[in-house]
């Protein structure tokens, strides 16, 4: 699973929170292949379907899910089909289409482009791939503390920007992992 994603390079921030004396660190996922955290869960989900036989797979995204799951499909040299929103920025059907996923744009909204997903899925006999809510994307996730605390870094507290919640649990899992349950979560 190596090249689905990278381990990325923790940085710290310069002065910006020194005079509080607290160091301050940045964990650089916008260095995955996709640009996002995304890589690390969809690829282990991904890789664990084609390891069972799998080969053709059907998503639906905003962007991001679509993005790094076409990134890991290219790479394990299967078929994907990304249903997005029209919602969806120009640039970022661009980027999935590059990877070599077929594009399908369907419906204003997320949930108009998720029912379209399972429908295809279900008449084509694809493997349905869920956007956030995977044991496997959980796992995938967790890798990041794992990377953390390999570097011998014990954080005081994790900031995470959360939409739908697949980092927070991943990150939960890995804290957990780690003996590190009693870390704030911000």
């Amino acid at each position: 699973m190596d090249s689905l994603y990278v381990q990325t390079p923790i940085l710290e921030l310069g002065s910006s929170l020194k005079h509080l004396g607290i160091p301050c660190y940045l964990k650089m996922e916008a260095l995955q292949p996709s640009g996002s955290y995304k890589n690390r869960g969809f690829g282990l989900l991904l890789s664990d379907y084609v390891q069972r036989g799998k080969n053709s797979f059907i998503t639906a995204s905003l962007g991001n899910s679509g993005l790094a799951s076409a990134y890991s499909c290219r790479q394990l040299n299967v078929s994907l089909k990304v249903v997005v929103p029209t919602t969806v920025p120009a640039c970022m059907k661009e980027k999935i289409a590059l990877e070599g996923a077929e594009l399908i744009v369907s419906g204003d909204d997320f949930e108009s482009a998720d029912h379209v997903a399972k429908s295809v899925a279900s008449e084509e006999k694809i493997t349905y791939i869920p956007p956030h809510d995977h044991p496997l994307i959980f796992e995938g996730i967790s890798t990041l503390v794992y990377e953390i605390y390999g570097a011998g870094l014990k954080p005081g507290c994790i900031v995470l920007p959360v939409g739908v919640g697949e980092l927070l649990i991943g990150v939960c899992q890995g804290l957990h992992a780690c003996k590190w349950q009693n870390i704030p979560i911000i």
